[in-house]
């Protein structure tokens, strides 16, 4: 690939829920944490015929991909957008997302360099309760108001049917900025 390698790069993923009862990747988003560049926006056309597909949460339907297929604007699958994450990443690469395991599940990858944004935000919120299974997840849309002072539209259904995934993967890459860049900051917050 020609793509370089990059240090650190954030990802999100939207999904839908196969016939198989298996998650479906259905949009991704990856962009360099260092320099913003965004790396990979793009709807993804599921590989298996989708049970349901979530568009109150995110607005993608069959009709947007069967367009965005016919109109060569779409991944095929997870594994063609997992080879163009691929094109950015090595196990050197630190990835960032909100829920970022979840993401990597969509995309059949294991990656040990990881940070987790809701981990992050979870942690500093609820600091005496690691290894605890019951441990309450911290919302995105919460920290990011609350800690980043930006309301997001979260979950708002869009045209584009990427802005939220996009959105997600900025958000994610901003959270784990802001705690190493304002540790105080983010301390007093939590």
């Amino acid at each position: 690939s020609s793509a370089k390698r990059r240090n650190a790069v954030a990802i999100a993923c939207q999904w839908g829920k196969a016939k198989s009862h298996q998650n479906e990747l259905l949009a991704i988003c990856a962009i360099d944490v260092l320099t913003g560049e965004v790396l990979i926006n793009s709807l993804v056309a599921p590989l298996q015929p989708m049970l349901r597909w979530l568009e109150n949460v995110h607005g993608i339907t069959q009709k947007k991909i069967d367009a965005a297929v016919e109109k060569h604007q779409c991944l095929r699958g997870w594994r063609e957008a997992r080879t163009k994450l691929l094109d950015h990443i090595d196990g050197q690469t630190i990835l960032v997302g909100y829920t970022v395991g979840f993401d990597l599940g969509l995309l059949r990858l294991f990656h040990t360099t990881i940070v987790d944004s809701q981990v992050l935000a979870t942690s500093a919120v609820f600091p005496n309760q690691w290894g605890k299974k019951k441990r309450p997840k911290w919302p995105m849309p919460k920290v990011c108001s609350d800690f980043l002072g930006k309301p997001i539209k979260h979950h708002a259904v869009s045209e584009s049917c990427t802005e939220s995934v996009f959105e997600k993967a900025l958000v994610s890459r901003e959270i784990a900025l802001q705690c190493i860049q304002r540790p105080r900051d983010f301390e007093e917050w939590a």
